[in-house]
C-alpha cells in the first residue's frame, strides 16, 4: 500500500517510538491484506470508511464482517490511532505477539479466518491500548472525612468511621466506603 495507512483511516499521526512504528507496521499488514484477500485495489478507495461502506454494500458472505467493522472497527482504529505508545517490554511483547497471529492468519490463505484474525486484532488493541493509558479503576484519589451522623451515636470516643471517596478514571464516576474503627480493629464497609 502506498498510501500513509492512518491518513487512509482518517487520522493524524506520527510515530514517535518503537512501539508506534510496530503498531504502524501491524496496521498497514491488516490493511494490505485486507486488501489482497478481497481482491480489492487501494487505487478505488479514498479512506476507509469508504471502503467499509463499498463492503457493506456488497451485502456477500462477508456482510457480518464489514457490519461489524462499521460498528465497532472504525471506533477502535481511532481509539487505536490516537495513541503514542511508550516503549515498554510489556507493549512491545503484547505487539510482537499480535503481529505473529496476524501474519499466521495471512500466510494460512483461509477467508473467514483472517477476517475473524482482524476483528479480534482491532478488538484486542483497543482493549489493551485503552487499559494501559488509563489509570487504575482503583486508585485513591482523595480522602474525605467529616462527622457522620446516625442514628444512634457511637459507642465510645474510641468509635472512629472515616469515609474514603474513590474516582474511577475508566467510568469516570466516584464510589465511597467507610472504614469503621473500634478498639483497634478495622471493619472495612
Amino acid at each position: 500500500m502506498n498510501v500513509n495507512v492512518w491518513e487512509f483511516m482518517g487520522i493524524q499521526r506520527t510515530d514517535q517510538t518503537e512501539s508506534d512504528r510496530l503498531l504502524t507496521f501491524i496496521m498497514n499488514s491488516m490493511i494490505s491484506s485486507l486488501f489482497h484477500c478481497m481482491k480489492w485495489s487501494p487505487a478505488n478507495f479514498v479512506s476507509f470508511p469508504q471502503m467499509v461502506k463499498y463492503g457493506i454494500d456488497l451485502d456477500d458472505e462477508n456482510s457480518y464482517f464489514w457490519d461489524w467493522m462499521n460498528e465497532y472497527g472504525i471506533g477502535y482504529v481511532k481509539n487505536i490511532g490516537k495513541t503514542t505508545l511508550p516503549d515498554t517490554e510489556e507493549i512491545l511483547n503484547f505487539l510482537t505477539y499480535r503481529q505473529m497471529l496476524l501474519e499466521m492468519d495471512i500466510e494460512n490463505e483461509i477467508h473467514s479466518n483472517l477476517l475473524l484474525s482482524i476483528s479480534e486484532l482491532l478488538t484486542a488493541l483497543n482493549e489493551f491500548i485503552t487499559g494501559c493509558m488509563e489509570s487504575s479503576a482503583t486508585d485513591l484519589v482523595d480522602v474525605f472525612e467529616e462527622t457522620v451522623f446516625f442514628n444512634n451515636r457511637l459507642k465510645s470516643d474510641s468509635d472512629h468511621i472515616e469515609w474514603e471517596f474513590i474516582l474511577s478514571s475508566a467510568v469516570n464516576q466516584q464510589g465511597f466506603c467507610y472504614n469503621y474503627t473500634k478498639k483497634g480493629v478495622d471493619i472495612i464497609g
